[in-house]
């Protein structure tokens, strides 16, 4: 017998060896039990939420210890600027207290005392014309006191006026005293009335007050002030023209809100809406050069066509701000429009067969809105601020069509003016 089934032969014996003392019964109690008594430790049936607690409580140490570490340093930098404007207001105060002693202190006084041992010449020839005014001054009040209709004191006092100004004050006049300093220079007495420049309080008034400024300077004013995005908001009325491929275009009016984004001092990007109602007429032969919905041709003999369009425009446009003045700007701008069809309405008008005198007339209707290639715009105006703070821009524009528009599928061009009234927000 070789060894492999000599293994096989043990193996089968121990397998089909049953103990007669074997109970099951009391096997699977053992097994219960077991299941029943845990030997593990009652932290370990507990270690997640052990974890989690831990882990909340160790971030709120840290938050709490970041917070006592942040309010610690802002109290610190508080007592320094405390400390830096306490020294300041002592600084300020022994300023004061200067300034109110200098105030205090007496002026010094320079006194120049002169002592003469005789009487110069110009000194004799003041005391001599002393004497001869105050002599003709009473001589001649004594003269008037007689008669006349003005009191002695007004009298005396216009005789020594008239004296006084007859004669000469000015001790230059004196040869002697001249002789006496022949290196000074003495003034001439004014013989005849001089000719002097008087303003002109006309041309004052006309004159411009605000300064002529380069328009560099202006701009550098303007970096220097604009801080930021500005924002404008402000209504906005156009009146345009179209001119259509095969129709003739009437005057329409636009009206709408814009907002203008000021980005730098020369550029700004405006966007908005604007809502307008078109109209235009097709006639003669220019009607059978399109292909028209809605045509009864039952009805007789197509006249004329006037299509009506209700239409929002969305545009966006950059422009560029050149200073004038302070308060002046040359704007040119160039951008795009989006043109959004709510309803259209064509009109026609049909020449009865039987009576070429009357007329029958027709409506076809298409209210699908729809958003059609847009209109690129060219613009260029001038802006000018109010005196409250408001802006005015007016402009003339030129829309040119970008793509086919409308049921009749048109091609228009546009020229108008349009005039903002721009309300500044920020």
């Amino acid at each position: 017998m070789d060894d492999q089934r000599f293994d096989d032969n043990i193996k089968r014996k121990v397998g089909e060896f049953e103990d007669p003392g074997f109970d099951p019964a009391d096997l699977a109690a053992l097994h219960h039990q077991l299941r029943t008594v845990s030997a593990w430790p009652w932290y370990e049936q507990y270690r997640t939420e052990l974890m989690l607690a831990s882990g909340l409580a160790l971030c709120t140490l840290i938050i709490v210890w970041s917070q006592w570490f942040m309010s610690g340093h802002v109290t610190e930098s508080l007592k320094e600027k405390i400390m830096t404007l306490q020294g300041q207001q002592a600084e300020i105060d022994r300023l004061q207290q200067e300034v109110a002693a200098l105030k205090n202190t007496p002026p010094d006084t320079i006194r120049i005392i002169e002592i003469r041992e005789r009487p110069t010449s110009h000194y004799a020839s003041l005391l001599h014309r002393i004497r001869s005014l105050e002599s003709a001054m009473n001589s001649k009040v004594s003269k008037e006191n007689t008669g006349g209709t003005k009191s002695k004191s007004d009298k005396a006092i216009l005789s020594y006026n008239e004296e006084f100004a007859r004669t000469p004050f000015a001790p230059g006049d004196d040869p002697s005293y001249r002789s006496s300093f022949p290196a000074r220079l003495w003034p001439k007495m004014q013989e005849q009335p001089s000719l002097r420049a008087e303003p002109d309080a006309e041309a004052e008034g006309m004159r411009s007050t605000a300064p002529d400024l380069s328009p560099k300077t202006l701009r550098d004013l303007e970096k220097h002030y604009q801080t930021g995005i500005g924002i404008r908001v402000g209504p906005v009325l156009e009146i345009s023209r179209g001119f259509y491929e095969v129709g003739s275009g009437k005057f329409d009016v636009t009206a709408g809100v814009l907002a203008d984004f000021v980005l730098s001092p020369s550029l700004s990007l405006e966007t908005g809406a604007k809502y307008v109602h078109r109209v235009y007429n097709v006639a003669d032969k220019r009607l059978f050069l399109v292909q028209w919905p809605g045509i009864d041709e039952n009805l007789g003999t197509l006249e004329s066509i006037d299509v009506d369009s209700w239409i929002f425009e969305i545009p966006v446009s950059l422009k560029y701000r050149y200073p004038v003045s302070v308060k002046s700007h040359w704007i040119a701008g160039i951008g795009y429009s989006s043109l959004l069809y709510r309803s259209q309405v064509l009109e026609y008008e049909y020449e009865m067969v039987s009576n070429p005198l009357a007329t029958i007339s027709s409506a076809y209707r298409n209210s699908h809105t729809k958003v059609y290639p847009g209109l690129l715009n060219l613009s260029l105006g001038v802006s000018k601020q109010l005196r409250n703070g408001k802006l005015v821009e007016t402009s003339v524009y030129y829309q040119h069509g970008l793509g086919e528009t409308g049921i009749e599928q048109s091609k228009p061009n546009f020229l108008g003016v349009r005039g903002v009234y721009w309300f500044t927000v920020r």
